[in-house]
């Protein structure tokens, strides 16, 4: 039924019914070819011969035999791929020309759909043609796809998603690993295929997809704004809250500087309907998503500082603080925790001392665990604190949920260090007059540490948001687990203690 549309329109040809080519402008005088008439209408246009033309005779007034006369501007082996002699190429060859066009082949088996190995292309970047290749044979299909940016070529080399295979024209296999950043968090099997993906947004992937899912809407029949009821898009819902402030000790717009925090303006928490806080991913469309007027008023204000290249003084950053082992282990223990829902933004659970998020006062809180004392002493020994850590603040932030920007409570010590577990994210730090800011990509099991200046004259936060951006490439967020550790003031601990 598809087929049939898009045939009245007289932009599909195909080889078997399954397949179908979706021509672009530059394509659009191509001959349509039923593809119910089986495989002489196939044969005919695998060498451009419409049936209704009288075969061309040679001097003797014989029939030329199509089958050994190579298409213009090829060699009969390539025209031929289903001959002895081309059966013992290279499958994997690519004509040398087919660079300077920005295209690559995509070779797949003759069950996979020609939109689905448009789709794997499409998450390299844009792409301006997609054609079937005269290449194809009966145990192989082969498609032309030519890319609108040269960087996605590069990237589609090696690339193999399921068994659609994508291959080049020469090897970019070093300047497509320049190209790459991998995530820790992905299966180290899997980082290579990831991190290409990630880099394709860059280059219109997103887009694409968006517009081969609007095409496949079109061709069921469906509305522009109609979903299928299988999408596994799930949208967020804004509810507003009561006011409520962060753990801020002060406002970075009170010219007095006091030390009681103002009460915040009213937030929106943006959750899951599921309610499922478990789900390591929560996959949420960009078109879904609308960022709330907190976030957006945040971003502003970033556009407005100049971005610092290094850390303020007191900041440190320090990479594989803890072993993976380490990390599966905290992130085990995690699925105990008795969570809390003091901040609606997120779940949170505290050790050693309570702070309110309400009242900023803190409190004797419930003890630490005997499963966390190895992190304590693994800090004390680090010398990231004197002695065994005192305060201890988990929080599970899910996606697009962040925390606003503050600075903590002058109870705590100078010291505070931060471990991110599960997933990373963008961490951002600015000054109190916010002239400028610091970005950090809290990695997995990595380890944030503010002291002196970055401790007190420096707000940290993670904005609002469904993916960050580092180094140029876009890289979704998971939900993320973190450790905010800290030592209390003497006297606040004594007079607590009483």
């Amino acid at each position: 039924d598809a087929i049939d549309k898009l045939r009245g329109k007289g932009k599909v040809t195909g080889l078997v019914p399954h397949q179908a080519t979706i021509y672009d402008e530059q394509e659009e005088g191509a001959t349509p070819v039923d593809v119910d008439k089986g495989n002489d209408n196939a044969q005919a246009q695998q060498h451009d011969v419409p049936n209704n033309v009288e075969p061309q005779k040679d001097a003797s007034g014989n029939p030329k035999n199509s089958n050994t006369d190579p298409v213009e501007g090829q060699s009969s082996e390539t025209n031929h791929p289903a001959s002895s002699q081309s059966s013992s190429e290279d499958k994997n060859s690519v004509p040398k020309n087919m660079e300077s066009l920005n295209t690559i082949f995509a070779r797949a088996p003759p069950t996979i759909l020609l939109q689905d190995i448009r789709r794997v292309a499409a998450c390299l970047g844009s792409i301006t043609a997609c054609k079937l290749s005269s290449l194809t044979n009966t145990f192989e299909q082969v498609v032309e796809i030519t890319f609108k940016h040269e960087q996605s070529m590069w990237l589609a080399d090696g690339f193999q998603l399921g068994s659609v295979k994508l291959a080049t024209a020469k090897s970019y296999t070093a300047i497509r690993d320049s190209m790459l950043e991998m995530d820790d968090s992905v299966a180290e099997d899997d980082r290579v295929l990831a991190a290409c993906i990630s880099a394709g947004t860059k280059y219109g992937s997103r887009e694409m997809l968006q517009l081969i899912h609007d095409e496949e809407s079109i061709l069921k029949g469906e509305g522009e704004h109609q979903r299928d009821k299988h999408d596994k898009v799930r949208e967020w819902q804004a509810e507003a809250q009561a006011p409520e402030a962060e753990d801020n000790v002060t406002d970075a717009n009170d010219d007095n500087n006091q030390a009681t925090p103002k009460m915040k303006p009213k937030k929106v928490a943006l959750k899951s309907p599921t309610h499922d806080p478990s789900s390591k991913y929560l996959f949420i469309s960009p078109k879904e998503y609308k960022p709330s007027p907190l976030a957006l008023k945040y971003q502003e204000k970033l556009r407005g500082m100049t971005k610092m290249d290094t850390p303020p003084p007191g900041f440190r950053f320090i990479p594989e603080f803890i072993t993976e082992e380490e990390e599966r282990t905290l992130i085990r223990l995690a699925k105990d925790f008795q969570w809390e829902r003091d901040v609606t933004t997120r779940r949170t659970v505290q050790f050693g001392f309570k702070y309110n998020y309400k009242t900023k006062t803190i409190s004797k809180g419930t003890p630490w665990i005997p499963e966390l004392e190895w992190l304590r002493v693994k800090l004390r020994d680090a010398k990231i604190f004197e002695g065994l850590a005192q305060q201890c603040i988990v929080n599970e932030i899910t996606p697009p949920n962040g925390f606003g920007a503050h600075i903590d409570d002058d109870a705590f010590a100078d010291t505070i260090a931060i471990l991110g577990t599960q997933s990373a994210v963008n961490f951002i730090v600015h000054d109190e007059e916010r002239k400028e800011y610091y970005e950090e990509r809290s990695k997995r099991r990595s380890l944030m540490v503010m002291q002196q200046e970055a401790r007190y004259r420096y707000y940290h936060s993670i904005p609002e948001g469904i993916d960050d951006v580092w180094n140029g490439h876009t890289t979704a967020r998971g939900v993320r687990i973190s450790y905010t550790i800290r030592m209390m003031i003497e006297q606040y601990a004594v007079d607590i203690k009483q």
